[in-house]
């Protein structure tokens, strides 16, 4: 530095010349420089930095602009949605491919999830491809895109790009959005149900004419809708194209093999051979069709399980046991007795009667029918004591003495039909005991009118027309004991007069003193015992002469009947055209005659009551009667 000081103060000539005073080293000085250059190279360093970094700033912003630009609606690279690469496409493009791949418009050779076909269910060896629509799905293809197209634009600056540097180095995977209405899988699958379910039979025994077989059971199938629903939703989630296996219950038949088999050897048992009954001479045969018709299958519960009870029905052997009863029924006759001066004798003695006991000889039979061996019966029939005797008479409790009433009817001209209702009536009321104070009633003492009480068939007044009814005849009866509680003074609770007058009720009698009766409708004859004592109701029917007799025996009151009348008002002449009824079960062309005209008319009749010979009372008995024309019934059956 001093030497270059010396250099600058002396100038280069003058510093050469100056004399050495020791050896002057070498020195490699540098050329001068100019004025201003070192400090130009210094500037330009400072500058090259910032230019660079605007550079680069300027390249990152026409990067940025230049993808921004490029994906302005557009998604992302390397972006799929269920496998399908949406990347760099527009929404519109994305769901075009989305729909080509998954509406099975796309030819795929792989099988694979489809909308044509989202779901296959399986049962054994069947199988069921049900639409979208049926099962309520649906795919949200918009909310797809706009999950698609938000990747890489959500969030801050350093976000969005975070995530456009994840699928530009990798692969981002979404999920394919479906909508499923449940309920309308569930109804699916509920309306499916009644294709698969089935009901579980049992074993049962199958009874054709003589031969019993067992009829194998089936297990029951019950589709379950709710772990099913689970296994397809999970399956759509998944969007499997694989089948799904439909959940069914499987219940197996109660009824044991073993069982079964007992059930059919006790069937084969009873049905073996014939069940003969006897009783003297007389035979009667169960044969085995009868008894594989009366054969009756029921599941009992059992500690070792359900089992097959085999029996008869209880109803066709009560039948068939009173049927034999009916045949072989001997009635007990009541005590009857006879007013002789003044007091009551017994005209004739009563009589016992025999019948089969029902419940004994139905337990019989049934222990014959599950015997092997012994299936032949001895029937035995047990007394069965009158209810009215001698004695009745003569025990002070029931003040029975002497006659109270009698009521008097005749029915000369009655067909055959007619006289056996007649007798079949006065047999079930015959004996009938009415305590002090009771009403009597004509339909609860008759019972049922029908073939069970030995009624037939016949003609009665229905419906104010004469038709052919099981009783016809029996208004006879009714009518005959009316008559005996009207002349006992007794009160009549409840009366009805037939529609119109009828010939029998008017032989050796006046006019409006009929009692009708009918089951159905509730018409009934009822009248109170208003004496001190029992009142025992007596009949007398005498075929020879066509004559009934209703007796009253009792305690007879301090009074005496008086009828006054008949009074007739109102006459209206019978219609002259005659009506014809059509009836389909006579034979076409075949004419009867039913109905008689007859005319129509009001009726009274005065019943007074005398005490003392002094009139206490004096009631009317009132009956209107239709004008009636003739009526033909004409066959109609080809």
């Amino acid at each position: 530095m001093a030497e270059r000081n010396r250099w600058e103060r002396y100038g280069e000539t003058r510093w050469r010349e100056r004399p050495p005073a020791w050896p002057e080293p070498k020195l490699s000085v540098p050329p001068p420089r100019r004025p201003g250059r070192r400090k130009r190279r210094t500037l330009w360093k400072w500058l090259l930095l910032p230019a660079a970094l605007v550079v680069l700033v300027l390249l990152l912003l026409g990067l940025w602009a230049g993808v921004e630009l490029h994906f302005r609606g557009r998604i992302f690279p390397n972006v799929y949605i269920a496998g399908v690469c949406v990347g760099e496409m527009t929404p519109g493009e994305a769901e075009k491919a989305l729909r080509l791949r998954y509406e099975g418009v796309a030819p795929n050779p792989i099988p694979s999830w489809t909308l044509a076909r989202p779901l296959t269910l399986v049962y054994e060896e069947r199988a069921w491809q049900p639409t979208a629509d049926e099962i309520g799905l649906e795919v949200a293809w918009s909310v797809a895109i706009s999950e698609a197209l938000s990747i890489g634009r959500q969030g801050s600056f350093l976000e969005q790009w975070g995530e456009r540097w994840q699928v530009w180095t990798g692969r981002r995977d979404l999920l394919l959005p479906l909508v499923l209405d449940e309920d309308a899988l569930r109804s699916y699958l509920q309306r499916l149900a009644q294709k698969i379910d089935v009901l579980p039979q049992e074993t049962t025994l199958v009874v054709e004419g003589t031969q019993v077989s067992l009829r194998p059971g089936r297990p029951g199938l019950t589709l379950q809708v709710e772990p099913t629903l689970a296994s397809i939703r999970a399956n759509l989630g998944r969007l499997s194209p694989e089948p799904v296996a439909l959940v069914v219950d499987i219940s197996k038949p109660e009824i044991s093999e073993e069982a079964a088999r007992r059930a059919l050897e006790t069937a084969r048992r009873m049905m073996s051979g014939p069940v003969v009954l006897r009783l003297g001479e007389r035979v009667w045969t169960l044969t085995p069709l009868q008894i594989g018709q009366m054969l009756r299958v029921e599941r009992r519960s059992d500690p070792a399980g359900p089992v097959l009870a085999v029996e008869l029905d209880p109803r066709g052997l009560r039948n068939f046991v009173e049927k034999i009863a009916a045949e072989v029924r001997v009635f007990p006759r009541n005590a009857h007795f006879r007013s002789v001066g003044g007091h009551l004798e017994v005209a004739e003695e009563g009589v016992p009667g025999w019948e089969l006991p029902v419940e004994p000889t139905i337990d019989a039979i049934y222990a014959a029918v599950l015997s092997p061996d012994k299936r032949e019966l001895a029937l035995t029939l047990q007394e069965v004591p009158p209810a009215i005797t001698s004695e009745t008479i003569r025990d002070p409790r029931w003040g029975i003495r002497e006659v109270v009433g009698v009521g008097e009817s005749h029915f000369a001209g009655s067909a055959p039909y007619r006289e056996h209702n007649i007798v079949v009536g006065a047999r079930i009321l015959d004996g009938i005991l009415i305590a002090p104070g009771e009403t009597f009633s004509f339909l609860e003492h008759i019972g049922p009118i029908d073939e069970s009480q030995g009624f037939v068939e016949g003609y009665s007044i229905i419906a104010e027309r004469t038709v052919r009814n099981v009783g016809g005849g029996i208004c006879q009866v009714s009518t005959t004991v009316f008559r005996a509680a009207l002349m006992a003074g007794l009160p009549i609770i409840e009366r009805h007069p037939h529609a119109y007058r009828v010939r029998y009720y008017e032989q050796q009698s006046i006019v409006g003193l009929d009692a009708t009766i009918f089951v159905s409708t509730g018409t009934d004859l009822k009248f109170r015992n208003d004496t001190s004592a029992y009142l025992l109701m007596q009949f007398e029917v005498y075929t020879d002469t066509d004559t009934l007799y209703v007796y009253l025996y009792g305690t007879k009151p301090n009074r005496e009947v008086v009828l006054d009348g008949p009074y007739f008002s109102n006459w209206t002449p019978a219609p002259s055209e005659p009506v014809y009824v059509y009836n389909p079960e006579l034979p076409q062309g075949y004419v009867r005659q039913t109905d008689w005209a007859v005319d129509g008319v009001d009726v009274v009749v005065y019943r007074k009551i005398l005490v003392d010979g002094k009139e206490v009372l004096s009631e009317p008995i009132f009956s209107h009667y239709q004008a009636w024309p003739n009526i033909y019934e004409v066959g109609t059956k080809p």
